[in-house]
């Protein structure tokens, strides 16, 4: 992220935002770490085939939060359309129906936590990007992300886990790791752009 950020700033100049714009872009960058390590530790502990459906949540998110923040409106048929695709997700993420489907687990609550803020970034990016322009906020943004990504290196903890991963990779993988966070990266600018 702090390479694309630096990238972003070098071809277009670089330009400071106001200071809400500055903060609000940078805190999105970094909630998407939340929302990294919410979504992988859901999937870690349960079949994705459980847990991802509850992803869907995000639209509808979007929606309330672009209703509280910046005026939009909710259409009865969006609303609709979140109650089916809630329970759907909410039905999906249980293996087998009792009393107990009605009780969500840590990895439903992670997945909507997940969701939740996936959606917050957008509604803030939505916001920044209507009085910025649109590669300055981008480059705002993965500042974010890139400066929480180096604080986890801090932990140690964290930091051994990442360099025994790197290590154990070979050439191949590292080009096929490369290629998806360049694919990625693609398709959050699509979503953005959006």
């Amino acid at each position: 992220s702090l390479i694309i950020s630096f990238a972003i700033f070098l071809i277009s100049g670089f330009h400071l935002l106001n200071n809400l714009s500055i903060l609000l872009i940078l805190l999105a960058g970094a909630t998407q770490i939340i929302v990294f390590l919410s979504y992988f530790k859901a999937l870690s502990g349960e079949e994705a085939s459980r847990v991802a459906p509850l992803w869907q949540t995000i639209p509808f998110f979007s929606l309330v939060l672009g209703m509280i923040f910046l005026g939009e409106f909710l259409r009865p048929l969006q609303l609709v359309g979140f109650l089916v695709i809630f329970i759907g997700g909410y039905l999906l993420s249980n293996k087998r129906f009792s009393k107990e489907t009605f009780m969500p687990n840590q990895r439903f609550w992670l997945m909507l936590v997940a969701a939740f803020g996936s959606a917050a970034i957008s509604v803030v990016f939505k916001y920044v990007v209507g009085i910025n322009s649109f590669l300055e906020t981008v480059a705002w943004e993965n500042l974010g992300v890139g400066i929480v990504g180096l604080t986890l290196l801090f932990i140690g903890s964290f930091r051994k886990q990442l360099t025994d991963s790197i290590t154990k990779l070979s050439p191949k993988v590292y080009a096929i790791v490369l290629i998806n966070e360049l694919l990625f990266f693609a398709g959050r600018i699509s979503w953005r752009q959006a």
